[in-house]
């Protein structure tokens, strides 16, 4: 997973922070049990960093994938 050297602004940073939050809640709110919860978080983390890196910038969009890696991960 591609990751950017370069520093983000302060807009994008919060922009990610907040799209996180929002995958998180919504992961949470599905009511699974996770053994490794801090493990699930850091994914998603690590997902919108490298969508970001790779120039996405749509916060909904990021909290898709975010919720998307998360998924396929509890799945698996």
């Amino acid at each position: 997973m591609p990751f950017s050297n370069g520093s983000y602004d302060s807009a994008t940073v919060s922009m990610m922070h907040r799209a996180l939050d929002a995958a998180w809640s919504e992961f949470e709110q599905r009511g699974r049990a996770l053994a490794e919860p801090l493990a699930i978080r850091r994914l998603m983390a690590k997902r919108i960093l490298s969508e970001v890196a790779s120039g996405e910038r749509d916060p909904e969009r990021l909290r898709l994938l975010a919720l998307k890696a998360a998924d396929d991960r509890s799945i698996g």
